[in-house]
């Protein structure tokens, strides 16, 4: 990137903040009795909201010691640390109007000429052939200036894909790591099952009577099972029967030691684990429930 730009609208906050520039020509062209927005919306490029993730992961400077709630620690930071941030705002979300591709193309435009050496665009709009596409053909001019253009992944298309029709364009989007947050449960019968589990405390249970319900999932208020209070520090097993986030809302209404969900963990997040718990699929699911059935009673953990 070139020399430090001499319209910087109050980086004090970033240190590697060179530029933090606004566009909104268009929408106020085609909106003149469109608010001019105030702070804290506006008209900094720095949003409260979303995409501050994207310019960590590019530039964030070192953090010793990170993780998420005691797991995974260690020293996290972005991919170039010692990088310049140049931020444009040119979608409007606080308001009705939402943005215009004229000002994504003024944004575009204006990186260029400062002489960003990466352009990263964490936004898209309606599907278009790329000859109508503002963002593919202003993408193709910027890389033959020498700029690299990034796009995310998955803003059109259809679900559970990822589209970018644009091979001047490098798309990117959200992965999985090679870890898991997962918790190990040694059955009764000396079996050992390791599930995943985002519960913020690291807590030890041993020789707790397993209660199953069968088709009731987890213990509900009804007539076969009233009384929550039977409960009382032993470890539930909920089955696939009803929604996973309703099991962990009933179960924290218990005072039952701990919990084991046979389900898919796919979308659960740290605030889900409400209380001690494992989340099973698969074998160990089978597994467990197989315990679970045959020992009936005499089932422990």
């Amino acid at each position: 990137m070139g020399s430090i730009l001499k319209v910087c609208l109050d980086p004090s906050k970033f240190s590697n903040i060179r530029a933090a520039l606004h566009q909104r020509q268009a929408l106020h062209h085609t909106h003149p009795a469109l608010p001019r927005p105030q702070p804290p919306l506006g008209p900094l490029a720095r949003l409260l909201l979303r995409l501050g993730h994207t310019s960590s992961t590019a530039t964030g400077a070192a953090v010793a010691r990170a993780s998420h709630f005691g797991y995974a620690e260690g020293t996290a930071h972005g991919i170039a640390p010692r990088a310049h941030l140049a931020m444009y705002k040119v979608l409007w979300e606080a308001d009705d109007y939402g943005g215009a591709m004229s000002d994504v193309l003024a944004g575009m435009d204006r990186a260029v000429s400062d002489g960003v050496d990466v352009m990263s665009l964490s936004l898209g709009f309606d599907h278009s052939p790329l000859y109508g596409d503002v963002i593919a053909v202003a993408a193709l001019s910027a890389v033959e200036w020498g700029v690299v253009v990034v796009c995310a992944a998955g803003y059109d298309g259809s679900r559970n894909s990822t589209y970018n029709g644009a091979p001047w364009i490098v798309t990117v989007g959200a992965g999985t790591v090679d870890r898991s947050t997962s918790a190990v449960l040694r059955l009764g019968d000396g079996a050992v099952l390791e599930g995943l589990s985002y519960y913020p405390v690291s807590v030890y249970i041993a020789d707790k009577p397993l209660y199953y319900g069968g088709g009731l999932a987890c213990p509900r208020r009804n007539a076969r099972a009233n009384r929550w209070t039977a409960l009382t520090w032993l470890v539930v097993l909920c089955d696939e029967y009803i929604d996973i986030f309703e099991q962990f809302d009933e179960l924290n209404r218990t005072s039952a030691a701990a919990g084991i969900f046979l389900s898919d963990p796919m979308f659960l997040d740290l605030e889900d684990y409400t209380i001690p718990s494992v989340v099973l699929h698969g074998v160990e699911a089978k597994h467990v429930r197989a315990y679970a059935m045959r020992t009936a009673r005499n089932a422990t953990v």
